[in-house]
């Protein structure tokens, strides 16, 4: 078996009625005398060690043909040799009779068709390994969010996903595979499609854009696929779908500008600063007297606005980010016609930014410093208290209590500068509480106090009695102590 193999090229044969070769004779490669003389007396299906043919399918046609004694061609089928494992070869034939009609056998020739036959095998299993990578590669895709297509040099469709399917509206394979764009969606669309593949093409250098497709939006990506020689050989596209991010983005944008609108029209300053940048409202052009076009940075703010050097006035901010802006502060500015204001600023952190919130008190400051002076020049005397502690006292009232300096009682309890004992022999230690209780509002919301009391004041010497009276105010409680009473 091996050598009728092994002949290098045809092999010619004959058999007798029964198909048992009689005769053989190879051309080609030199055989050893006597080499194939063991093959005679078999039948060819012996030699491919198939015991009932008619049992084989790929057998089966060409018994029929040999029992209706008629000729056949290129028959193929494998011999198992030891040495060599299967050889493919082909045969034909034809029948032989003598000249009264009797079937005498078959003549033919067989050839080695191993190579060929190895290499159909081999592009068979090569065209099943890309069928089913290219199986794989279409699952993978099909998975993808984005759309997904290959393109050949021409720019024609070799593979696309489904998304990319659904986005074109392709239905199948059909509409799109072999063709570009153009004839898959004949719109301008399409056409424009494959300008820009040619142009990727063309050039081998990628393309990204975002283009409209359809109801989507689409962020496409062009990546040309080189050969060695750098010649444009494919074209792979990608498409993400931003519709909804470009529609949030849309709607951030809208939401920015009411937000824009709202602080623009709010009674009171309002800046944003980022990375040394600003941002004002009308209300800061007004107070400031600066533009927006002036006040663009921190560096304009500080060179601009403050009426202290621009140092001290930078440090205060920068140790109020570093603290976090646990305080509110307030300071004079100067408008460009040289007048003063004074403001009061509180900042806050707003994830890398800082919002500003100012507001003009010059109105409130002003009247806080006149309150001051008539507080500090009235011949009654007047006392802060907050929670029975004094905070604060005008010279009158120094005077009536005889002490020389605000530090000697600010700070005191009430009952530091009260006697043991009133005149009706109650102890003084209830009327700093019947004050604080005076100075509260009462459960109706009416505001006690405007009421006459006696009230002995302990002075270095003596117990000294005053009419006093009590008016609740932010600050405190102010207890109003009039001249000494006889």
């Amino acid at each position: 078996l091996a050598d009728w193999a092994r002949a290098s090229a045809d092999v010619f044969w004959e058999t007798d009625a029964e198909h048992r070769l009689t005769h053989i004779r190879a051309v080609g490669e030199e055989l050893e005398e006597g080499a194939l003389d063991g093959l005679f007396g078999k039948t060819r299906w012996q030699l491919a060690r198939v015991q009932v043919p008619e049992d084989h399918p790929e057998w089966q046609p060409h018994i029929v043909d040999l029992e209706a004694r008629r000729p056949f061609k290129n028959f193929e089928y494998g011999i198992d040799t030891k040495t060599n494992g299967t050889v493919w070869v082909r045969c034909s034939g034809s029948p032989m009779f003598t000249p009264s009609g009797k079937f005498l056998g078959y003549r033919g020739v067989t050839s080695d068709i191993n190579k060929e036959r190895q290499g159909e095998l081999e592009l068979a299993a090569s065209r099943a390994a890309v069928a089913a990578s290219e199986q794989l590669l279409r699952a993978v895709i099909d998975q993808l969010p984005a759309t997904v297509s290959v393109k050949d040099p021409n720019g024609r469709l070799l593979i696309y996903n489904k998304r990319f399917a659904q986005v074109f509206n392709l239905e199948q394979d059909s509409d799109g595979v072999g063709k570009r764009m153009a004839d898959a969606i004949p719109t301008d669309m399409g056409r424009a499609i494959d300008a820009r593949d040619r142009l990727v093409l063309e050039t081998g250098k990628p393309l990204e854009l975002e283009r409209p497709a359809g109801d989507y939006i689409l962020h496409i990506m062009k990546y040309p696929q080189l050969n060695e020689a750098g010649e444009s050989i494919g074209l792979v596209t990608v498409g993400y779908d931003i519709t909804e991010r470009r529609r949030a983005e849309q709607r951030l944008a809208a939401s920015e500008r009411r937000l824009a609108h709202m602080v623009e029209l709010l009674p009171a300053g309002a800046v944003y600063v980022e990375n040394g940048q600003m941002t004002i409202n009308a209300y800061v052009e007004e107070m400031t007297g600066r533009s927006r076009d002036e006040l663009t940075s921190l560096d304009d703010w500080f060179r601009l606005v403050p009426v202290r050097p621009e140092i001290p006035a930078r440090e205060t901010y920068e140790e109020e980010v570093r603290t976090g802006f646990s305080r509110s502060l307030s300071f004079p500015i100067r408008k460009p016609d040289g007048s003063i204001r004074q403001v009061e600023w509180a900042g806050y952190r707003a994830d890398e930014a800082e919002v500003w919130l100012l507001r003009d008190v010059t109105d409130s400051f002003e009247a806080e410093a006149r309150f001051k002076a008539l507080f500090e020049r009235s011949t009654t005397g007047h006392l802060i208290v907050r929670e029975s502690v004094i905070v604060d006292c005008n010279a009158a009232a120094l005077s009536l209590i005889g002490a020389a300096q605000k530090e000697q009682i600010i700070g005191l309890h009430m009952d530091a500068i009260s006697p043991e004992y009133q005149p009706d022999g109650a102890l003084s230690a209830r009327m700093p509480r019947l004050f604080a209780w005076m100075g509260v509002r009462g459960s109706n919301g009416d505001i006690r106090g405007w009421m006459d009391h006696r009230w002995m004041c302990r002075s270095p010497q003596r117990g000294l009695p005053m009419a006093t009276n009590l008016l609740p105010s932010s600050s405190g409680t102010i207890l109003r102590t009039g001249r000494p009473m006889n």
